[in-house]
């Protein structure tokens, strides 16, 4: 009867200490589990420089017959935390106003070097809104932009081809005002400055020429400006010249505007 009793109580123990290991072990895979589950930082509680580290990327989708665009989101972790989203706190705003959210739910936890891609994560978000540069993708507030893409769409390519063309006219319009001009300018040959000149006209040469050298009448004397001086003709023939600054070249030598001035005492600024 003793040792009955005494097998009992034995058993007895080695059930208790059986079930006090499973509890510990229980314990020890529960709080095992609980460190695994938390240690993903929410990317709200990252710092300044932390979230620096996480790169998003949106991706345009093809346009449907709504005239409407699907993006999706990829995130790639190059941080030194794992980090957790909940993919309903992603919106899209245009100007600083909110437009869209994201119909997704649940959460998603990106490790140390991966990166991951949420799709259609705004679906139908019309071409209208998309134009421009003030698109930005937040998280959870306005305070935290995750991303601010530039996206083309098809409204934006046939402005630039309609840009293009106008353009194209626009040029082709100057280049021909540009030829007109020119076959203008040379139609109209330029008018020689005379603002320099102390012998400005054929008549004033001819009277300078006719003092200088004889008594000529005024119509036997002929002047015709060269460009370079006038040419003096008497009677037809070739008698001379008068230069621009007053000197006179005849066929009985040269004679100088301040001699011919002291011989006649006619001023030629007269």
């Amino acid at each position: 009867m003793k040792k009955i009793i005494w097998l009992v109580g034995m058993l007895s123990i080695v059930l208790l200490a059986g079930c006090s290991n499973n509890s510990s072990n229980g314990s020890k895979e529960s709080t095992t589990k609980t460190t695994k589950t938390e240690s993903a930082t929410a990317y709200q509680k990252l710092s300044g420089s932390e979230k620096t580290d996480i790169k998003f990327k949106v991706i345009k989708g093809e346009e449907n017959s709504n005239n409407a665009y699907s993006l999706s989101m990829k995130i790639k972790n190059n941080g030194t935390k794992d980090v957790k989203f909940d993919k309903s706190k992603f919106f899209l705003m245009v100007d600083g106003a909110k437009k869209f959210s994201t119909s997704l739910d649940g959460n998603v936890t990106l490790k140390v070097g991966k990166s991951v891609t949420i799709d259609d994560l705004f679906k139908n978000v019309s071409a209208e809104k998309l134009d421009g540069n003030k698109v930005k993708i937040a998280y959870l507030n306005k305070n935290n932009v995750v991303a601010s893409p530039k996206l083309k769409t098809s409204s934006d390519e046939s402005d630039n081809a309609t840009s293009n063309t106008d353009n194209a006219a626009a040029t082709s319009q100057n280049a021909t005002t540009d030829q007109n001009s020119d076959s203008s300018a040379a139609a109209t040959p330029a008018q020689p400055d005379t603002s320099n000149r102390v012998v400005d006209s054929t008549e004033k040469a001819v009277n300078i020429f006719r003092g200088a050298t004889g008594n000529f009448g005024v119509g036997d004397i002929q002047a015709t400006d060269t460009g370079s001086g006038y040419s003096v003709s008497v009677d037809g023939s070739p008698a001379g010249s008068v230069s621009y600054d007053g000197t006179i070249t005849a066929s009985n030598g040269v004679t100088t505007r301040a001699q011919w001035e002291n011989s006649t005492g006619y001023s030629m600024s007269d």
